[in-house]
């Protein structure tokens, strides 16, 4: 191979390793948050789930399983906020949702 096509080769190679490295930490730091989010959620800490959720559906990926239940989950919440009266955290709820569309943008 000549000596630009072995640099070139390399070059895509690193490329490919970093981009790689990138795809699995932000699936990696959706998950975390996404099962974070769960815990808090169970033990009755609404307002920290809601936090890790929100934290969940921003680390957008292609692909991203996480991404995806959490912006539902927030939806969830938001909902069942709303039908209860608790306006500013059904508010919080949709605001994350909105904020994670926009930030994957």
């Amino acid at each position: 191979m000549g000596g630009w096509r072995r640099t070139l080769a390399l070059a895509i190679g690193i490329l490919l390793v970093v981009a790689g490295a990138a795809y699995v930490k932000v699936l990696l730091t959706s998950r975390t948050a996404m099962l974070e989010a769960e815990e808090s959620l169970s033990a009755g800490r609404i307002d920290d789930a809601l936090f890790l959720y929100r934290r969940a559906a921003r680390a957008y990926a292609p692909w991203n399983p996480w991404n995806e239940a959490s912006m539902d989950r927030l939806w969830q919440l938001g909902r069942k906020a709303e039908l209860e009266g608790d306006t500013d955290r059904a508010l919080e709820a949709y605001r994350a949702i909105r904020a994670s569309i926009l930030g994957a943008r």
